[in-house]
C-alpha cells in the first residue's frame, strides 16, 4: 500500500518545495492532500512527490487534477511511475508475543519476562525491565519453538527508557548452524504476508473518527439509505464517493444531517455528520463534516492478539503452508500465498506454538477469505471437537492477550 492517511509528503514544482499531508485516495485515479498556497495550482501543473513510510522511500511524478477550495484540499494524479528504495531488509510485523529474556546461554540464571512487539527477517523489538546496553547480547526464549532450551540470540542495537520498562531494537544473531536453520524457517514464513499486512492494526489511543480508505459504508440522509465508499479524511471533513440512487448520483440539499455506519477493525461504528459539500469535479465526492466523537461497539467476543506463528492447514487433501498472524479465544487469521485454497472449507490446522507444544490437526471452519496482493487471509473459527487442542491454543492466546492495551 503506497499511501496512508496522515502520511507526510514533500511536493516540488520548479520553484517551491513544501510539505503536506495525505488525506485519501482512489487507486489508479487520484490522491488527496492538504492544499499548499505557495504551489502553482494550475490544472495539470507537473510536480515531483517524495514520501517516506515504514522504512521505504518513494518518489514519483504527479500533477494537479483539481481543487476542493471549500475544504482546503488538492487532488493529484495517482502515480504510475513510483521508484522505491527500501531502507530495511524486510517489512516489520507488529506482534504481542511473550518471551523470557536471558543474558547468557550458559551462565547464571538471570532472566526476565518480556514481550516482543514487532519482528522482521533481520531482528525484533522487545521490552522488559532488564537493562541492556547497545552491542550486548540477549537470548529470547519463547519466540522460536525449536530454540526453547536456550533462546534465540540477538544483539541489542538501540534502546529507549519508557519509564515502566525498556524498549529495545535488536538484530538476530543465532549462535550456531542449528539456530540459523531454525531462524531461517521462521522468517521464511514472512513471505506469506501481503505488504499491506506487514504492519498489523495499531491500537488507537484517541476517540476521533477515522475513515478506512476504500472501506464500505452505509449513509442515511432523510428517509434515503444507500451505500458508498470512504475516500479519505482531513482535519475537518470526511470524504466519501457520491452515493448512488438508482444508478445516478444522489443529490441533496446542502448542510443536511447524515448518519454514516460502517465496520472497521472489528467494530461497528456510527457517525452523525452534516453533508457540507457535494462535488462533481475533479471527482464525484461528498465532503461530510467531521464530528468530534464516534460511537462504536466491538463485534468481537475477545480482542485479537497479533502474533506470528508458522503453520499449515490441510483441506481437501492439500497441505497449505502459511502463518497464523492473529489469535482470539475462538479463532485466528491464517495468511498464505498458496493459490490452491477455495472459499469456506472444513480445515485442520497444525501448528507448533512458541511454548514448544505442537497441536496437530485442530479442526477449524474457514469463515472468511480475503485475497490481497496475490496472498490470502483466511479467518478460522476453532471447533470444540478436541478440547485439549483448543485449550492449548487458547492458553497461548491468553498469555499474549495480557499485553494488549
Amino acid at each position: 500500500m503506497l499511501f496512508e492517511t496522515g502520511m507526510e509528503v514533500l511536493l516540488e514544482d520548479s520553484v517551491v518545495k513544501a510539505k503536506t499531508t495525505v488525506c485519501g485516495w482512489k487507486d489508479g485515479k487520484y490522491f488527496l492532500v492538504d492544499a499548499i498556497a505557495s504551489l502553482k495550482t494550475r490544472i495539470n501543473s507537473p510536480l515531483v512527490a517524495r514520501l517516506y513510510s515504514n522504512g521505504c522511500y518513494s518518489g514519483f511524478s504527479t500533477s494537479i487534477v483539481g481543487l476542493f477550495p471549500e475544504i482546503n484540499l488538492m487532488a493529484l494524479r495517482y502515480p504510475d511511475d513510483v521508484q522505491e528504495s527500501n531502507n530495511r531488509k524486510s517489512g516489520r510485523l507488529r506482534v504481542a508475543m511473550p518471551v523470557t529474556i536471558a543474558r547468557s546461554h550458559d551462565g547464571p540464571v538471570l532472566d526476565e519476562n518480556g514481550v516482543v512487539t514487532d519482528l522482521s527477517a533481520g531482528g525484533v523489538r522487545f521490552s522488559c525491565l532488564m537493562k541492556f546496553t547497545p552491542g550486548e547480547p540477549a537470548y529470547l526464549d519463547g519466540l522460536l519453538p525449536e530454540e526453547r532450551r536456550k533462546g534465540i540470540g540477538v544483539i541489542v542495537r538501540s534502546y529507549v527508557d519508557i519509564g515502566s520498562a525498556y524498549e529495545y531494537g535488536a538484530e538476530f544473531a543465532p549462535a550456531d548452524d542449528a539456530a540459523r536453520k531454525s531462524l531461517s524457517g521462521f522468517t521464511e514464513a514472512l513471505r506469506h504476508l501481503p505488504a499491506s499486512e506487514s504492519v498489523q492494526e495499531i491500537q488507537r489511543k484517541d476517540k476521533r473518527p477515522t475513515a478506512p480508505v476504500n472501506g464500505q459504508l452505509t449513509i442515511q440522509v432523510g428517509i434515503m439509505t444507500t451505500s458508498s465508499t470512504f475516500r479519505g479524511i482531513s482535519k475537518t471533513h470526511i470524504l466519501i464517493d457520491a452515493p448512488q440512487e438508482k444508478g445516478s448520483p444522489l443529490m441533496v440539499n446542502r448542510i443536511v444531517p447524515a448518519t454514516v455506519k460502517f465496520v472497521d477493525s472489528g467494530k461497528a461504528c456510527k457517525l452523525q455528520c452534516m453533508v457540507f459539500k457535494q462535488y462533481t469535479n475533479p471527482a464525484r465526492i461528498w465532503a461530510l463534516s467531521r464530528p468530534a466523537e464516534m460511537q462504536s461497539v466491538s463485534m468481537r467476543k475477545s480482542p485479537r492478539a497479533p502474533v506470528f506463528i508458522p503453520a499449515f492447514i490441510n483441506t481437501n487433501g492439500a497441505r497449505i503452508e502459511g502463518a497464523l498472524i492473529n489469535l482470539s479465544d475462538g479463532g485466528g487469521l491464517f495468511a498464505t500465498n498458496s493459490p490452491e485454497y477455495d472459499d469456506l472449507h472444513i480445515t485442520r490446522l497444525t501448528i507448533t506454538l512458541p511454548t514448544g507444544e505442537r497441536v496437530d490437526g485442530a479442526l477449524c471452519q474457514s469463515k472468511s477469505v480475503q485475497r490481497i496482493e496475490g496472498r490470502m487471509l483466511i479467518g478460522l473459527a476453532f471447533d470444540d471437537e478436541d478440547r485439549k487442542k483448543r485449550i492449548a491454543i487458547n492458553s497461548y492466546y491468553e498469555s499474549c492477550a495480557r499485553y494488549l492495551s
